[in-house]
């Protein structure tokens, strides 16, 4: 059923493709011409109550999810500085496997599900709980939107030694002092644009509606891709974010620290042409399939709201005002 749901829905992203802003300025994680393709799918794919949902929480952008998928990169970073550590989980060296007890940890003191993976199970709870006040809600979507990008960026998992990729540093097409991860988060994204499609996320976001619709490339994972969580963990609203960080780590090992002939990459790389070509199917496909992810959670999580009136029913006072004192704390629980 979500399946074609989210079929149904492809003409939307396209109309909408035609009115979007290009956004072309790079952000320090999965760049932001990345999280924007990601949100932009999803926002084309929203069911009714889901956009009614997003405009509710986010009526300064109309309830757009593209235009706030950077936003946990740049204002969240001054307003919540204990967010850094939510945007990846780190893992043992080459063992190329996630385990949420043992990786899922942050922070000095090591508290437990203050990662990436833990921090999109905690805001998809929050924005559902219409107990909140809508402003705790906008932020958790806000975050969700851009956690479920970061997750889909295999470094984002990658190795404990090296921070994912960034204290890898050597030289990509001809470009210097650029860290691997760095290479991961925009260049080789931005690489794609600039000399394929002049430069335009909106002509990039139109070349993924394409490669989604019946016979495109993308078209016969839809259903894998929105399919319901095999973990074990309990994941509300289908953020199967413990699979999708183990799908990150063995893509980190066989593609991101890996290169075109099989080789470890060490510090000092140079990568070129045929890492580009080596690399690029891997992340088209990760933005894809986190863009179909993301819009299958936030249907999910609204149409729970719908049944009870999109939250708009007042809380009791004195709960929502304990309530919008906590915010939107990642560990926070009743």
């Amino acid at each position: 059923m979500r399946c074609r749901v989210a079929l149904a829905a492809l003409a939307l992203i396209a109309m909408m493709a035609l009115t979007t802003t290009p956004v072309v300025d790079a952000a320090p994680m999965w760049g932001a011409s990345g999280h924007y393709i990601t949100a932009a799918i999803a926002q084309g794919l929203l069911t009714p109550a889901a956009r009614q949902g997003c405009s509710k929480l986010l009526p300064w952008v109309q309830g757009r999810i593209d235009q706030i998928a950077s936003w946990a990169d740049s204002s969240a970073r001054f307003k919540y500085p204990w967010s850094a550590q939510l945007h990846y989980a780190d893992t043992p060296d080459w063992l190329c496997n996630y385990q949420q007890p043992r990786d899922c940890i942050g922070g000095k003191d090591g508290k437990p599900m203050a990662c990436v993976d833990g921090a999109i199970q905690n805001y998809t709870r929050q924005i559902g709980d219409t107990r909140l006040t809508d402003t705790a809600r906008a932020d958790a979507l806000m975050f969700l939107v851009h956690f479920v990008g970061d997750i889909h960026q295999p470094l984002h998992v990658g190795f404990t030694s090296d921070q994912g990729g960034n204290t890898l540093v050597g030289s990509f097409c001809g470009h210097k002092s650029r860290k691997l991860h760095q290479v991961w988060d925009g260049d080789i994204i931005d690489k794609r644009i600039k000399e394929d499609f002049g430069g335009s996320n909106t002509t990039y976001l139109q070349y993924y509606m394409k490669e989604l619709a019946k016979g495109g490339k993308f078209y016969p994972s839809i259903p894998q891709w929105s399919a319901p969580c095999y973990s074990k963990v309990s994941e509300p609203h289908g953020a199967c974010s413990v699979e999708w960080a183990q799908e990150g780590i063995k893509l980190a090992c066989s593609t991101a620290y890996t290169d075109e002939r099989g080789q470890r990459i060490t510090n000092g790389f140079d990568l070129g042409e045929s890492y580009y070509r080596f690399a690029m199917p891997a992340i088209e496909s990760q933005l894809a399939r986190g863009g179909i992810r993301l819009a299958t959670v936030l249907n999910s999580i609204f149409a729970g709201a719908h049944a009870e009136q999109a939250g708009l029913e007042q809380t009791e006072p004195q709960q929502d005002a304990r309530r919008r004192k906590r915010g939107v704390d990642y560990l926070a629980t009743e």
